[in-house]
């Protein structure tokens, strides 16, 4: 009975049952969860809400929200990550709010993030046990609660799902069967495709240990499957990087400015965070303490360093130093001063908490296991140390589970009232969104933005404008008279894709089309216009088209290479059997 009871605990699917409980217990504070009292959950409702703008009524490829901006048309879509926009859109479509359409899908980040991060270490350690430890300190560190329960950062929350993805296909490819090696390119692209600042720093991580692994690289094969995993995640997210590449060299937008974003070494050295910030609570809701548990896991890594170096555990040790160095980046300003602004695209340097959480989650459970090995002969030792690690561990996870419970708990806004207002007004002010995605030249001229009316404007020369026919992202505009060299500001915000056509006398052509002053689309005239009419429709760039037509191509030629791959293993093991 004692043998059947220990093989049932020890089963992967009592372990998947336990990571599916805890992030039950997890996800209780999201029932009461106001998005509208969070830092960005506005930012994410007009996201989903304007998602489902740009599906109805622009054509594809859908960058541009009609409507949004005093009328003006708005591109989120074209910056923010792909996942964490249209994932959460498929939980819109039920009838519930958009809020409560984020909050599944934020459930559901943690529950897959567990997942990974139990199949990552189990790769790594072939330990049930302590995979399944990692998983659950993985779901519940305290900065995980913050980015979910005070800033609902979606991409950064949903970013940890892919980080245990990547670690396994890099260990399987350097330490393993290489079998798994494909792992690689479906966790970086899905980095790349959620959360492109974690990707960025997470990359710099991943470098650092297959550094440790040197000796690992000059072998042909793992070269091979290296440089298939970069052309695979390339291809796959390439409908989001080209698609910024080109916004970038197209136009200044709020995002791309390093003073707007706050993306340059003096604003990420003034926010990092000192070590005692870091190690001691400071009784906020929203800190940067890292946890007692997670200190007193770690602690215990200075008794075992002998261990790991006689028994050469290379694995524990080397998360080890990646974790301590994730705590250096976030508290050394020094280091942050040093080094130039394309590598502070981080904004706020206690984002490396993230990282943290997942190489201090495996060090922790690879401590606690072995801990468990020095007392697993001495009963009441071991009693004892089930019982304090226990009592630690769940009396700290309540307290920050009760806390944001609360918190919520106390909130006066309402998610309903606010899309309910929002729906009803969806031409919005841009003081009501987030600026970064706007041109910049409408960022510092938005007291003119807020007084522009909505329609064709004459900004240099004569013509008259005898009517004009608005509607989403289609514009039509008759005029007279027009002097040659005229300029007109067209009443949609300058982004790629839009199409301006003259039509007259002389026939159709195409006019092009510049910034003004306040950041939005100029044409000019090329001739003088007795009667013609001006026309404008968002239909994508060709170059937009081109990229999204190569990440579907190379997502069936990454499928195809796995069928493939299965396919010659299984041969190989048949052909292994006959002999």
């Amino acid at each position: 009975m004692k043998k059947q009871i220990l093989a049932f605990l020890s089963h992967k699917n009592f372990h998947y049952l336990l990571i599916f409980l805890v992030s039950c217990v997890v996800a209780i504070p999201l029932i009461p969860l106001q998005l509208t009292n969070t830092h960005d959950g506005i930012l994410h409702i007009l996201r989903l809400i304007g998602t489902d703008l740009s599906l109805h009524y622009t054509d594809f490829p859908h960058l541009v929200i009609p409507l949004f901006c005093n009328d003006f048309g708005y591109s989120i879509n074209a910056f923010y990550s792909p996942i964490a926009t249209y994932l959460p859109y498929l939980f819109s479509n039920l009838p519930i709010l958009y809020a409560e359409a984020l909050k599944i899908f934020a459930y559901f980040t943690i529950l897959l993030s567990g997942f990974t991060m139990y199949h990552c270490v189990l790769e790594i350690t072939k330990k049930r046990p302590i995979a399944l430890i990692a998983s659950i300190l993985y779901m519940v560190a305290p900065y995980r609660l913050a980015d979910m329960y005070i800033r609902f950062a979606l991409a950064e929350f949903t970013a940890f799902i892919f980080i245990p993805i990547v670690f396994q296909g890099i260990y399987n490819l350097l330490q393993g069967d290489q079998k798994k090696h494909f792992y690689i390119t479906i966790g970086a692209a899905g980095l790349i495709l959620t959360h492109a600042i974690t990707a960025f720093y997470f990359a710099f991580f991943c470098l650092l240990y297959v550094l440790f692994h040197w000796k690992k690289l000059i072998q042909k094969e793992v070269l091979k499957k290296i440089g298939w995993n970069i052309l695979c995640i390339l291809g796959i997210s390439a409908f989001h990087w080209i698609i910024l590449l080109e916004y970038q060299s197209f136009l200044h937008y709020g995002i791309f400015d390093a003073k707007v974003m706050g993306t340059n070494r003096e604003f990420v050295a003034q926010n990092t965070k000192s070590i005692l910030e870091i190690f001691i609570p400071n009784g906020k809701l929203f800190n940067f303490y890292i946890g007692t548990f997670a200190i007193l896991g770690l602690l215990a890594s200075l008794f075992f360093l002998p261990k790991m170096i006689k028994r050469k555990e290379k694995e524990p040790l080397i998360f080890l130093i990646l974790a301590i160095f994730s705590l250096f980046l976030c508290s050394c300003s020094i280091l942050w001063k040093l080094l130039p602004d394309a590598l502070c695209k981080i904004q706020y340097p206690w984002r490396m908490l993230g990282e943290f959480i997942f190489f201090s989650s495996f060090v922790i459970a690879v401590n606690l296991g072995w801990i468990w090995e020095k007392v697993k002969d001495k009963k009441w030792q071991k009693i004892l140390w089930i019982i304090i690690a226990l009592a630690i561990f769940v009396v700290e996870v309540t307290m920050n589970l009760t806390q944001h419970w609360k918190n919520q708990k106390e909130t006066e806004k309402s998610d309903l009232s606010y899309e309910i207002v929002m729906l009803n007004n969806l031409d919005f002010p841009i003081s009501y969104i987030n600026r970064e995605y706007l041109p910049f030249q409408a960022i510092i001229n938005r007291d003119q933005i807020l007084e522009r009316e909505d329609k064709v404007l004459v900004i240099e020369g004569e013509v008259n404008i005898t009517s004009q026919e608005k509607e989403m992202t289609n514009l039509t505009a008759k005029i007279e008279n027009g002097k040659k060299d005229t300029k007109l500001e067209l009443p949609y915000f300058y982004y790629p894709g839009y199409v301006v056509t003259l039509i007259s006398e002389e026939g159709t052509i195409e006019l092009k089309q510049e910034e003004s002053e306040l950041g939005m689309i100029c044409v000019t005239l090329p001739e003088d216009i007795a009667e013609g009419e001006i026309q404008l429709s968002y239909q994508g760039t060709t170059l937009e088209k081109i990229a999204y037509l190569i990440s579907a191509i190379s997502f069936i030629l990454f499928l195809c290479m796995i069928i493939w791959q299965a396919k010659k293993e299984e041969k190989g093991k048949e052909d292994k059997e006959k002999v």
